[in-house]
Parts: structure tokens; sequence; C-alpha cells
């Protein structure tokens, strides 16, 4: 199964046309994005310039598939320092068995000029049924939303470059 994908949250309001097993969402001067399952997709704040938000808080949609993972590469934007190593990554690993869904921030390796200490995960992880509960490293939370469109929206908050580990049963 493929997914289509749109930036803009307004889109999550129009109706879904199905065509041989893909879904398909139309809006006005914006083309489709086709995903594959096991999509791990972080996206950051729209912006007209590099620097005009911080980068503390970046969304995330996922769409679980067996066990798949993404590594995002991340520099100062600004300036040639990746030349010389001055990168940093993060590795999101996503495992689905029958209805459990397990999402992995692992701890951030590397560094450069200006980046952030602390970052919030806003995640948005597909899902047909939903969850009976969300757990936070084995902590039930409360504060997590399953909505029509069959996703699981809920925040993450990494300090201390900490492995966090999100469980959807």
């Amino acid at each position: 199964m493929i997914f289509p994908l749109y930036t803009s949250d307004a889109v999550d309001e129009l109706p879904c046309v199905v065509f041989g097993g893909c879904q398909q969402k139309k809006k006005k001067n914006t083309g489709l994005l086709f995903v594959r399952e096991g999509a791990i997709i972080p996206f950051q704040k729209d912006m007209q310039f590099i620097g005009e938000e911080p980068l503390d808080t970046l969304m995330v949609k996922v769409f679980p598939k067996d066990v798949s993972s993404y590594t995002m590469y991340e520099d100062d934007g600004k300036t040639y320092d990746y030349e010389n190593g001055a990168i940093a990554t993060t590795r999101f690993e996503c495992k689905q068995s029958e209805r459990i869904v397990e999402f992995t921030v692992f701890p951030v390796e590397g560094s450069y000029n200006g980046m952030c200490k602390a970052r919030t995960y806003e995640l948005e992880i597909d899902a047909p049924q939903r969850p009976s509960e969300v757990l936070v490293n084995n902590v039930p939370i409360m504060d997590w939303q399953y909505g029509d469109d069959h996703k699981v929206r809920f925040s993450l908050h990494q300090e201390n470059n900490e492995l966090i580990k999100a469980m959807l049963r």
C-alpha cells in the first residue's frame, strides 16, 4: 500500500479518493507525494528563510509496516562546517507487530554550532485501529488523540540526549 502525504494540515479535512489500493487527496495548487509503508518522515515548521524559527520542534509522520528506520542528518544550514564533520544524526525506528507499534528516537550523535539541546517531536502515526493505550518509556500517557483520519497524535520531548520509546497497543 502507498499513502499520499501533504505538508499542510488543512488537507486532512479533504475527502479521500481511492484508486486500486492507493489513497489520493486533491487540493488546488498542491502536488501529491506518495509514501511507502514503513516510511518515517520528519518535517519542520514552514519557514521563509533558514533560522526564521528554532528547530526545537519537529513533526514526524510515521507509516508503520514491519520494521523500518530513518536517519535524519542535520547541520547549521549556513556554513560549510559539515564538510569537516559538523553534523548531527538522529535515528528513528518503528516496529509493528499485530496491533502493537513501537517507535524509538535514539540519542543524537555528533554536533554542530547552534544545535538544539532539547527537542520536541510531534508524532503522527498511521493506525488503522484506535490503540487502547499509548506509553512513553513504559509509562502510560493521557495526552494523545486518535482522529477520524486513523492517525494517533502525541508529543515526545527529548532532553539530555536520551533514548525515547513510545508504544501504541
